[in-house]
């Protein structure tokens, strides 16, 4: 979604400013999402096994066959044929560190990195998730690529954790372009999920940073105190987490215990656009995250103009200062009994939305990508 986004905000560009774009996918790439945008100035490259290998050449092979020997590593990190793609690009805009693949190629390399989560909950990932990101962010560092970053938040923690300065940063606060939702009918959205009362909503993956146990832990704490009669809270996002699968069974295993069956509905993957109206149509949207980088479905409230009640994170607070955005309620994620206050403000005294215009923050978003590629 983040790539599609901004070919979408390229293509808001007028003709004369919008850039060529190559855009290289494999055979695991939803590419037809991507075509979908119909932008006008687009060249598609499929890399597959034959046409993107790795093919030292004898040199390569016995510098790195020496080296093995003595250093226990390969000294050349590129012995890469560049196979798929012969012309010179103006810029690769990747993942982490750019695909070897490209980079020789290129006259600018952008990395975009996500967040730095790896710092903060390092028990989150596995060992060599944590060597993999590390590795790739020092390779960044190291090479003098550019690097673009979805918050002054992120900022504040790159120059924090890794002290450097011989990299071009770019700040791009991500923002949604949704899709239209007017042609659905809310009531037929909710029958089709068999959710009949009033509810708020959580739409987060299952990830322990994610924080629903807490979540869960006020909602325990609101129904044995009589405030849920008519209130359901409903969960989109798979329950599972690969990486953590203990925490689900916990979050099983409490939903049992805190006999809350009755005021949950999990709906797993759905369509996009069934979410942004279930969320429209909720009594506040919560999200209780320990960590983000910048959240996507805090710009997707915003987008919606929506009430929301959030965690009060660095990145939170960034996010609604950036636009101005008064529709909400902060809380501490580590206390259910703040959550607990929250969600009784919203049951007890409702709101009135302040008026917001999205289309402002879509076009900083768009600014910031012409400054960044100099369009």
């Amino acid at each position: 979604m983040y790539f599609i986004h901004i070919i979408r905000c390229l293509k808001m560009l007028p003709p004369a400013s919008q850039p060529n774009l190559v855009i290289f996918y494999t055979q695991n790439t939803n590419i037809d999402s991507i075509k979908s945008v119909d932008y006008p100035y687009v060249e598609y490259v499929l890399l597959d096994d034959e046409r993107a290998v790795r093919k030292p050449t004898l040199w390569v092979r016995l510098v790195n066959k020496v080296s093995r020997i003595l250093l226990k590593k390969d000294v050349i990190e590129f012995p890469y044929q560049f196979e798929p793609y012969k012309r010179e690009l103006d810029c690769v805009y990747e993942l982490y560190a750019p695909n070897p693949l490209f980079v020789t190629r290129a006259k600018r390399c952008i990395c975009w990195i996500a967040d730095f989560q790896h710092k903060y909950f390092p028990d989150n990932f596995s060992v060599d998730e944590y060597k993999w990101m590390e590795s790739a962010i020092e390779k960044v560092g190291n090479a003098r690529y550019e690097v673009a970053l979805s918050s002054q938040d992120c900022v504040n923690d790159y120059v924090k954790f890794y002290n450097t300065g011989n990299n071009t940063i770019h700040l791009l606060r991500f923002t949604p372009i949704l899709p239209e939702i007017t042609h659905l009918s809310l009531p037929e959205v909710k029958k089709k999920y068999a959710i009949h009362k009033k509810y708020f909503i959580i739409s987060n993956q299952f990830w322990p940073h994610k924080n629903h146990m807490n979540v869960l832990k006020a909602i325990h704490n609101l129904k044995t105190t009589g405030y849920l009669d008519d209130v359901a809270f409903v969960f989109t996002g798979l329950l599972q987490s690969h990486r953590t699968p203990e925490y689900i069974e916990n979050i099983k295993q409490y939903i049992v215990e805190a006999q809350l069956e009755d005021k949950l509905h999990f709906l797993g993957l759905i369509p996009r656009e069934e979410q942004l109206a279930l969320i429209k149509g909720s009594l506040a949207i919560i999200q209780p995250s320990f960590f983000e980088g910048w959240s996507t479905i805090v710009e997707d409230c915003k987008a919606l103009n929506h009430f929301i009640l959030l965690s009060n994170l660095r990145v939170h607070r960034e996010q609604m200062e950036y636009s101005s955005y008064e529709n909400h309620l902060f809380f501490d994620p580590s206390s259910y009994e703040s959550l607990v206050a929250a969600i009784k403000n919203v049951l007890e005294n409702g709101y009135t939305l302040k008026p917001f215009d999205y289309s402002q923050d879509i076009q900083k978003y768009v600014q910031s990508l012409q400054k960044m590629y100099g369009l």
